[in-house]
């Protein structure tokens, strides 16, 4: 069991309270050779945001043997293009969180992955915001700046 915490946030089996107005998640399962097991957009069940009245939170169930398996949480509209996970997602090269009826949300989220023996997580580094390259790009130009005035 695969549940997203974000879009209409709330409480997850870790007990952690995630903030409402998350993005609106798409999670898909890949088996070990990265083969597409099932994805899933909007799940039945999962709690509706107050501010939208949409649920648009993730709930994928399925029954797998032992084995490796690869989790990708992306957001709307970031679904898988073929049946491997190197074919990629639709969305790839978008940016901002922005659900399908065009509010903004924020990146708050948080992924259960439920009655599982064991399960070894291997993040991605984050992002940095748009902001972060501005302000490197303004340091840079300003030490540029420094430099010319001192040799001129």
């Amino acid at each position: 069991t695969l549940r997203t915490w974000s879009y209409a946030g709330g409480v997850n089996a870790a007990g952690e309270t995630i903030l409402t107005g998350g993005f609106d998640p798409i999670v898909a399962l890949f088996d070990s050779t990265g083969l597409l097991i099932d994805e899933n957009e909007d799940g039945v069940g999962v709690d509706t945001d107050p501010a939208t009245q949409r649920a648009f939170d993730s709930l994928l169930m399925t029954t797998l043997g032992a084995g490796d398996y690869r989790v990708a949480l992306t957001q709307y509209s970031n679904f898988a293009v073929g049946p491997f996970l190197t074919d990629g997602f639709q969305g790839s090269g978008t940016f901002g969180f922005q659900d399908v009826t065009g509010d903004f949300r924020a990146s708050t989220w948080a992924l259960d992955i439920l009655n599982v023996d064991a399960a070894n997580l291997l993040l991605p580094k984050p992002i940095p915001e748009p902001s972060v390259f501005a302000l490197l790009l303004l340091g840079v130009c300003s030490l540029l700046r420094s430099q010319r005035q001192k040799s001129g």
